[in-house]
């Protein structure tokens, strides 16, 4: 039995060398700001993925995404929910991504009864990013995301977040 066991796990580990893309993927993440805030700011989601498109012999992969979350500030925190797309490449154990996207926030103004307020303009916001994931095995990867976001001065005020976001997916 502990033969078997070990087999299989070494053929699992190993099989990122015939791995190709798979098609859906639900991810969690975590994101910090890139630098200070004048509020303490994080933010999670929980995303899904579809590839629709492979370009060329396999140049690349093109798809859509949906993702709903929170994004806290302080005490405060309200729902934020969007749509995107993404361009993709695999490298057997690395798997590099572009997103793009347009967010709807629930809450735009932060503490407005106190000194420290943080104002997002508007509901809608917009984001682009890169990401690099390490291909954990044929079904899950683990990755870091650089995303910025920002209402594209739709709005009077266009504080932009730069965040740093870590997270997992698992591919099905």
């Amino acid at each position: 039995m502990v033969k078997q066991l070990i087999a299989f796990m070494v053929f699992f580990v190993a099989s990122p060398l015939v791995w190709a893309f798979n098609e859906t993927g639900i991810a969690l993440s975590d994101g910090l700001p890139v630098k200070a805030q004048n509020k303490e700011t994080s933010a999670w989601d929980i995303s899904l993925q579809h590839s629709l498109w492979t370009l060329g012999d396999d140049l690349a992969q093109v798809g859509l995404s949906a993702r709903v979350g929170q994004l806290k500030l302080d005490d405060e925190s309200g729902i934020r929910t969007g749509v995107g797309a993404f361009v993709s490449k695999n490298f057997r154990w690395v798997t590099l991504s572009i997103p793009i996207g347009v967010i709807w926030l629930e809450k735009t103004e932060f503490g407005a009864d106190n000194l420290k307020t943080k104002n997002y303009g508007g509901n809608l916001q917009f984001t682009y990013g890169a990401e690099m994931a390490w291909n954990v095995s044929s079904h899950w990867q683990m990755f870091y995301r650089y995303e910025h976001m920002s209402n594209g001065d739709r709005y009077e005020h266009n504080p932009a977040l730069n965040s740093h976001n870590f997270g997992v997916r698992v591919n099905f």
